[in-house]
């Protein structure tokens, strides 16, 4: 089994050089609506994965990790930091 990549959706758009409205035209959604799918804000179907991987030239596994590790480093980022002391 090939090792998955702890990348974002988003940054595997960027590195292929895909921008979010061509895969909304893909998908045959509104480009918010994809902006959401990819941030893994909304739900993403394994029909709709199998489309973005197509494209991308991977996997579906590849594409529904990129958006659990998306979702990982939204979760990360929204927890309180506390402030230093001495």
């Amino acid at each position: 089994m090939k090792q998955l990549k702890d990348v974002t959706l988003q940054e595997m758009l960027e590195q292929a050089n895909i921008k979010q409205r061509e895969v909304a035209s893909l998908l045959e959604l509104h480009e918010s609506t994809v902006s959401l799918k990819v941030s893994g804000k909304r739900e993403i179907s394994l029909h709709e994965a199998g489309i973005i991987a197509e494209r991308l030239q991977t996997s579906t596994d590849q594409i529904k990790h990129a958006i659990d590790f998306a979702k990982c480093k939204v979760h990360k980022s929204d927890q309180p930091t506390l402030p230093r002391t001495g």
